[in-house]
């Protein structure tokens, strides 16, 4: 329950919570103020100091975990803020030799953290980068691919041409001129 008339008659001490959080540090301090103003005989005779000392520790605690977060924060902040750098450095009309440029900065993203990633605000950048580098490979394995196909057409023609060979031969530079 609450912590109700900490020093004796006196009614206008704060109650203090049994669990205590950051917002009650000011019903803490004026219950430390209200102690501090006793005679050390009138302090000797509070039962429930070890209450009062406890809510000091606990505020004190909290504002160390509160500072940790926040520091934790700030540095989550900075280590996103560098990968959304990498991934606004990356050209805006890629090509397959950007492909590295993009593996690099998708390998960052992916380090993150859940908590890191949220704070990445151009991910989609790096989605859309990634997406563009797959459709020109895709165009580039297309193109082997019928190059290669005329190419093996060009070998099979004869050695030596004659007007029988005249169909391939055209066959092939159909092919090739696509």
């Amino acid at each position: 329950g609450l912590v109700r008339g900490l020093l004796p008659n006196q009614r206008d001490l704060p109650a203090l919570p049994e669990t205590i959080t950051l917002t009650d540090e000011e019903a803490v301090q004026a219950a430390v103020v209200q102690y501090e103003l006793l005679t050390d005989t009138q302090k000797a005779l509070v039962p429930n100091k070890d209450v009062l000392d406890a809510a000091k520790q606990a505020i004190a605690d909290l504002q160390t975990a509160a500072e940790q977060q926040a520091a934790i924060q700030k540095e989550n902040e900075a280590i996103a803020k560098a990968v959304e750098e990498t991934i606004a450095a990356l050209p805006t009309e890629l090509t397959l030799e950007n492909a590295t440029e993009v593996q690099d900065a998708t390998a960052k993203y992916n380090s993150l953290t859940d908590v890191q990633k949220a704070l990445v605000q151009n991910k989609d950048v790096l989605d859309a980068a990634n997406d563009n580098i797959a459709t020109l490979q895709a165009k580039k394995e297309a193109d082997e691919a019928a190059a290669k196909a005329v190419a093996e057409q060009i070998t099979a023609l004869p050695a030596l041409l004659t007007l029988d060979a005249k169909e391939a031969v055209q066959n092939a530079k159909a092919k090739f001129d696509l």
